[in-house]
């Protein structure tokens, strides 16, 4: 599990060395922390599977027809998963296992170790029994389109573009 930081930094570091526009990456670089917001309801589940940088990529490309704002938008949650890849439901609700993927990082100084040792589980996934949750998944995905169509109008969009644009 990577702490917000890493969360931050790895993606607005593959995306920079990619040639990715830099106000762009900037701009949607809070979208990077978007998938650990479900640590209020399926934690590593609800927000944490192949479906949603689809539909937050192709929700980017709708509201703001520009392809590199919709390959910023996956690149950075996808990557979020690969550093949280210890415990992630990447077919919830369909399929309600957990994969598991570890291996071994050694940094020493000068060289960075990488073991050869990879160990993958699927596991199901356990709920903490205190925990009540408010949405069924798929209403709380319908919500949460509905909820950044709301924030990100089109004519809000169109505004901050232009500021972005003109560097105000």
């Amino acid at each position: 599990m990577a702490d917000p930081f890493m969360h931050l930094f790895v993606p607005a570091a593959i995306l920079f060395s990619l040639n990715f526009n830099k106000r762009k990456v900037l701009y949607l670089l809070p979208f990077a922390l978007f998938p650990d917001i479900d640590f209020l309801f399926f934690h590593r589940a609800l927000l944490h599977n192949i479906f949603i940088p689809l539909i937050l990529s192709s929700l980017t490309f709708y509201l703001t027809k520009d392809k590199e704002y919709s390959k910023i938008m996956f690149i950075m949650i996808t990557t979020h998963y690969f550093l949280d890849l210890n415990g992630v439901a990447l077919l919830f609700p369909f399929f309600p296992y957990k994969f598991n993927l570890l291996f071994n990082v050694t940094a020493t100084y000068p060289t960075i170790t990488i073991s050869p040792n990879f160990y993958f589980s699927i596991e199901e996934l356990r709920y903490k029994p205190y925990v009540t949750y408010p949405f069924e998944p798929l209403s709380f995905y319908i919500f949460l389109v509905i909820l950044f169509i709301a924030i990100f109008s089109k004519s809000h969009t169109k505004k901050l573009l232009k500021k972005i644009k003109s560097g105000k």
